[in-house]
Formats: structure tokens, C-alpha cells, sequence
């Protein structure tokens, strides 16, 4: 187009030369406004000519995405395959193999477990397709790098896959409890965090069957496994009048993590958060279940005494250290309470558990030897104890102060076993 122009530009400069001689800057000016439209032509030609480039790049580049999307698709269809036969296999062993299955229970010990699962070998064969399979969905997939959701939403399909005792194996693999040389634990765990492989998970039956009332669940099982015993040995140390430390047998005791915290804690899933609250309400919720005890302490003594009238008129046995006994009869109910309070002070002194109050047994003196009633003496002491020192503590004027002080202690205990639990 442009050499179209120049040449009927030269034809009609011969014809027209004398005028265009003398009209010399009219013609100029034409020329500048000539030589600009020539120049916008070329730069439109130019950005046509890109344009179409860009065309031409944008469409190869959706086609090399259809392609990696294409080829992506199915060698991950192979790989669920190839997981979903392991996983039947799986099934078929655990099912043949009950003492295996039985080690996945939610209140067995981590160490208990824990070696049995990793070191079988078709248990760890499975482990190893998922997690090349995950493995698979992260490094290759089509998407940017920046699209977790996309890769999130495959590794959801894998998971949906799986039963439940299934997820618990692929869990206690990835667990930092010892170490294991046939997986590459740290890269399994690093996957299942990151695609949230457990984010729609309860594991346990007892958990999923109470998932519309999750919350007061696992609260009743936190209480059973942390705070029920945290609070008799606050008892413990309520009867013996120490605020200021803990009980030394309590401080050494070793940590025996179940597989039920070891898994729920570790994982995004929608048990965790709950499990989180209960450990961080722990204070609060000891402060008031104390505080009601205090309230009711009173009530609670009365009920402790008259069931202890009822032992008067029969006999107790007190075990020597020369495996010898002496009888003492309980005549009057000053009597049974003296004794209860002489052996609580004993108890007081020692390990609760070495009380020797466990060993005595009450039986009616005048029924023949070959038929008497033997009936244990401890419970009845332990409640009359506990009662007794809870009025001792509520008539105390810095009640409060040793109250939060005694359960600091034992706050910071379940804090550390909060962070061992973590650190799995």
C-alpha cells in the first residue's frame, strides 16, 4: 500500500512540477503530513503483525495447557488405580489380621502401636503409593504453582477414597515419633499438611458417630484422660495442705501419649480446635469445678461422716509390718473418726497409692469366722478426707490465691504435655 502511494506521489510531481515549484511550502507540509501517514501505517502494520504473534503464543500456550491438564489427568488415573487395588488389598489384611486391626483402637498408647504399623511391610507399601501419589499431585500438576486449591481438590478425591483405619495407617507413618528409614516421613507429613489430606476427618468410629455433637464429645474425653486425673492428684495435694509444688511422682511420670491425641492433634482436621480449647480452657474450667466443690463441701462432709457411722459395732484388722494383724472394734462413731483421721494423716505422708489403708477390710465380729463380711475401709476414708480438707481450705482466708497457685502448677504440666503431643 505504502509504494502504491509513492509511486502516484512521483506520477503527479512530473505532471504538476511547475506548480508544485512554485507552491513549494504548501507542498512541504503535504510531504510532512505524507511521510506521518506513512510512518502510522507501518506502526499499525506492526501491531497487527504482534497481535497476531500474541494470538499465535496465547493459543499454543492453552494448547500445551490442554495437553499438560490431558497427560496429568490420566497418569493420576493410573495412580488411583493403583491405590484403590493397594487399598482393597489393605482391607483384606486387616481383616484376616485382627490383632493388627485391633492396634489401630483410639485409647491405645503411641508406643504401643507404633512400631507394629511402620515396620509391616504391606502397611508400608501402601504408605508409599499415597504418598507418591500426593507427591505426584503437587510436582506435576498442570496449574501455577500458586493454585493450592486446585491440587487440594485432586488430593480430596484420594482421601474420599480411603476408609478409615486406612487414614489412621497413613497418619501414624507421618507422625515424628521415631525415626523410619523405608519412608520419607518428613516430605509424607510436609504433603498431608499442605493438602490438607485430613481437613473432612474423624478417624475414630466412637468420634465420627458423635460428629453432630462434637464439641461436649471430646470435651468428656479430654476430662477423662487429662482433667479427671489432674484433679485427684489437686485433691491429693488439697488433703496434704501443699499449694506450692506438685506431688514428685506426678512430675516424673512418663508421658504415654494415646493414638487418639497423637493423630487428632497433629492434623487439620475438625476435631482439632475442640481438642485445642479444652487443653486452653483447662484453668478456668478447674477453677470452677473446685469452686463448686467448695460450695458444696459441707453437704458433701455430712454424707462422708454417716457413712461412716455405719461401720460402729464392727471390727477392723490392721495389717503389721511382721504380716501379723491387730483387731481394733469400733464401739462409738468417735471412735471410727479418730482412726479415719489418724490414718489419713498417715496417708498424707506418703505415696496415696502405698496407703495401707487399702489393705484394711471391716467385717462384723459376731459372725463366725468362715462367713464374715469384709469390706474395704479406704473409700470411705478417702471421701471423708477430701471432704474434710476442702472445709479446712474454704475457712482459709487466702483460699483464692492458693487455689490458682496449686492449679498454675498443674496448668503448666498439661501445657508440656500439650507441646509433646505437638511435637509428634
Amino acid at each position: 500500500m505504502p509504494a502504491i502511494l509513492m509511486s502516484i506521489v512521483i506520477l503527479l510531481s512530473i505532471i504538476f512540477w511547475n506548480i508544485i515549484v512554485s507552491e513549494i511550502e504548501i507542498i512541504g507540509a503535504l510531504a510532512t503530513a505524507l511521510a506521518f501517514f506513512a510512518t502510522s501505517w507501518a506502526a499499525y502494520e506492526a501491531r497487527s503483525s504482534a497481535k497476531a504473534a500474541f494470538t499465535a503464543v496465547e493459543l499454543t500456550r492453552e494448547s500445551l495447557y490442554e495437553a499438560k491438564k490431558t497427560t496429568f489427568k490420566q497418569w493420576l488415573s493410573l495412580l488411583f488405580e493403583r491405590c484403590d487395588e493397594m487399598h482393597n488389598e489393605i482391607e483384606s489384611y486387616l481383616k484376616d489380621n485382627t490383632y493388627l486391626a485391633n492396634n489401630l483402637e483410639p485409647d491405645l498408647y503411641l508406643d504401643q502401636v507404633y512400631n507394629l504399623i511402620v515396620r509391616d511391610n504391606n502397611l508400608s507399601a501402601f504408605v508409599r503409593q499415597i504418598y507418591h501419589t500426593l507427591n505426584y499431585i503437587d510436582k506435576e500438576f498442570y496449574g501455577p504453582e500458586s493454585d493450592i486449591s486446585g491440587k487440594k481438590d485432586y488430593a480430596e478425591q484420594l482421601a474420599n477414597n480411603l476408609s478409615d483405619r486406612a487414614k489412621i495407617i497413613v497418619a501414624i507413618f507421618g507422625l515424628k515419633y521415631k525415626s523410619i528409614d523405608h519412608i520419607d516421613r518428613h516430605k509424607l507429613r510436609t504433603l498431608l499438611q499442605k493438602l490438607d489430606f485430613f481437613k473432612n476427618d474423624l478417624f475414630f468410629p466412637a468420634v465420627i458417630s458423635e460428629r453432630q455433637f462434637l464439641h461436649r464429645h471430646l470435651s468428656m474425653v479430654f476430662y477423662n484422660k487429662y482433667r479427671k486425673n489432674f484433679l485427684l492428684n489437686i485433691q491429693s495435694q488439697i488433703q496434704r495442705s501443699t499449694y506450692s509444688s506438685l506431688p514428685s511422682e506426678f512430675i516424673t511420670r512418663r508421658m504415654n501419649v494415646s493414638l487418639f491425641f497423637s493423630i487428632l492433634l497433629n492434623y487439620e482436621n475438625p476435631a482439632k480446635k475442640h481438642l485445642e480449647n479444652s487443653f486452653k480452657n483447662y484453668t478456668e474450667h478447674t477453677e470452677n469445678e473446685l469452686s463448686m466443690m467448695l460450695t458444696g463441701a459441707s453437704k458433701e462432709h455430712k454424707v462422708n461422716i454417716s457413712n461412716l457411722k455405719q461401720f460402729k459395732g464392727r471390727a477392723i484388722k490392721i495389717p503389721r509390718h511382721n504380716d501379723r494383724h491387730f483387731k481394733v472394734e469400733l464401739k462409738t462413731t468417735a471412735e471410727i473418726l479418730n482412726l479415719s483421721r489418724k490414718y489419713i494423716s498417715k496417708k498424707n505422708k506418703h505415696h496415696p497409692k502405698l496407703s495401707i489403708l487399702d489393705r484394711f477390710y471391716l467385717y462384723n465380729p459376731m459372725q463366725k469366722m468362715g462367713i464374715r463380711e469384709h469390706i474395704s475401709f479406704y473409700p470411705y476414708v478417702h471421701n471423708y478426707a477430701n471432704s474434710l480438707a476442702l472445709l479446712k481450705l474454704k475457712a482459709d482466708e487466702s483460699q483464692q490465691e492458693k487455689i490458682k497457685e496449686l492449679i498454675s502448677l498443674f496448668n503448666q504440666e498439661l501445657k508440656r504435655e500439650l507441646d509433646y503431643l505437638q511435637s509428634l
